[in-house]
């Protein structure tokens, strides 16, 4: 049960990113997954030596199909980054790709050559950047959150600054002209380095993509937006009433979550980059719920909302009241001519067992 909760758990913004990178092609990457042979016999892969992320005690890549323990873990705990530890994580990586090959079979991403991949300090080039490292920190309480009750099972460490080892890869040229940054968490918002780096990331010409509860209000994120036709902004409010917000999220921000929407929405140059999700629960799936949600998107001036429904119910089981819920919020979104998205594409089967079902009439 774990192990599915965990699964259904993942961080929006990982997940998020899936769906934005899934059709990007990776050099030298096939189509369908190459097995070895006798000529082709060393493993590689593109995105395992391209995509780095940055988590609460340790650096590792993003990789495009394993999110379990095979994935290289380098420890790192904020420590200033230099070219030999560069290079120790590089051979970290490959080391771990070479132990356990087996671990990457059938992923399209990964492919064999005649010879072993190699990537040192001098061609390090990241193409996705993604700041995990305040995973544990928010200022709302999701009663669906995973990582909130990870965080009370133990210590976690305060998130150290991010913010020298992003300049680190800049003024090392190790960063691709057309890599983009993800903040996940956790809330971003919060950090104290948020601003300057959000700023400085955006003013090199990078797009950036943002998971944040809108609690806070940031001047610049709201640059961003203003600035980054390709910028990102999702916000789960997963209510239309202050009482069921306050339910669901443990805090009393309703009012001032919508404000900041407005606000966000308002200042961005493309009005299609944020995007309001809702996620179906037992305690949010009334019609008179989902109306007084639908009603909010149009007053903040949403062009968007993405439709979910809790991981934790998917691992016990989803109920067909909550997919009806589903249908009919879909319905009255698709009426108010709003684009409707669904973002349970890391679980297929639920994704589309929620877009088979029939759409009710609504007057």
């Amino acid at each position: 049960m774990i192990k599915k909760i965990i699964k259904y758990l993942l961080p929006y913004g990982v997940v998020r990113l899936i769906q934005k990178y899934k059709s990007q092609s990776i050099s030298n990457s096939p189509d369908k997954p190459k097995l070895p042979d006798k000529k082709n016999k060393h493993l590689c892969c593109e995105i395992l030596y391209s995509h780095l992320t940055f988590e609460e005690d340790h650096l590792r890549p993003h990789c495009w199909r394993n999110s379990g323990d095979f994935l290289p873990k380098y420890p790192y705990k904020g420590e200033p980054l230099s070219r030999k530890r560069i290079t120790d994580y590089l051979n970290h990586i490959a080391a771990t790709l070479s132990s356990e090959p087996e671990k990457c079979e059938g992923c399209i991403r990964a492919y064999y050559d005649k010879k072993p991949q190699k990537v040192s300090v001098n061609n390090f080039k990241l193409k996705l950047i993604m700041l995990n490292q305040h995973r544990f920190w928010c200022n709302v309480k999701c009663s669906y959150c995973f990582w909130l009750a990870r965080k009370k099972m133990g210590n976690i460490a305060k998130p150290y600054s991010i913010k020298e080892a992003i300049e680190f890869l800049f003024g090392n040229n190790m960063v691709d002209k057309d890599c983009r940054f993800s903040w996940g968490g956790g809330e971003s918002t919060i950090l104290p380095e948020f601003d300057s780096l959000a700023r400085l990331i955006c003013d090199k010409g990078h797009s950036q993509i943002l998971n944040t509860n809108a609690a806070v209000y940031s001047d610049a994120w709201a640059y961003v937006l203003a600035n980054d036709k390709q910028a990102y902004c999702n916000t789960s409010v997963d209510s239309g009433s202050a009482e069921v917000f306050k339910q669901i999220k443990n805090v009393d921000y309703f009012d001032q979550v919508w404000a900041n929407i407005k606000k966000y929405n308002n200042a961005a140059i493309n009005k299609y980059s944020f995007k309001v999700k809702y996620i179906v629960m037992a305690s949010n799936r009334s019609h008179t719920e989902i109306e007084k949600f639908v009603d909010k998107c149009l007053d903040a001036g949403i062009r968007t909302v993405e439709y979910s429904v809790d991981g934790g119910e998917i691992a016990a089981g989803l109920s067909e009241e909550t997919i009806a819920a589903v249908a009919y919020l879909r319905a009255l979104v698709k009426k108010n001519n709003l684009g409707c998205e669904n973002a349970v594409f890391w679980d297929p089967e639920v994704a589309k067992a929620l877009d088979d079902y029939p759409l009710p009439e609504i007057l």
